[in-house]
């Protein structure tokens, strides 16, 4: 469970405590900032991976309480 953890919390991590505005340019010379791919990193992050998190928690959780008792 450490590793779903570790990847919803490190784009977000990143994106808050990271201060830094720098731009990249893609092969067709488009530039994109980092913050906001940080930023979409997290929220993807959050929007896909938390859900899966979350039913890992809950299913451990029910599989605890029914071999402690």
């Amino acid at each position: 469970m450490f590793a779903y953890t570790s990847i919803i919390v490190a784009p977000v991590l990143g994106l808050l405590l990271d201060s830094q505005s720098t731009s990249l340019a893609d092969p067709a010379g488009q530039l994109w900032q980092v913050s906001d791919i940080r930023a979409v990193t997290a929220l993807v992050g959050l929007f896909t991976v938390l859900p899966f998190w979350l039913v890992a928690v809950f299913r451990t959780a029910a599989r605890t309480g029914r071999t402690a008792r």
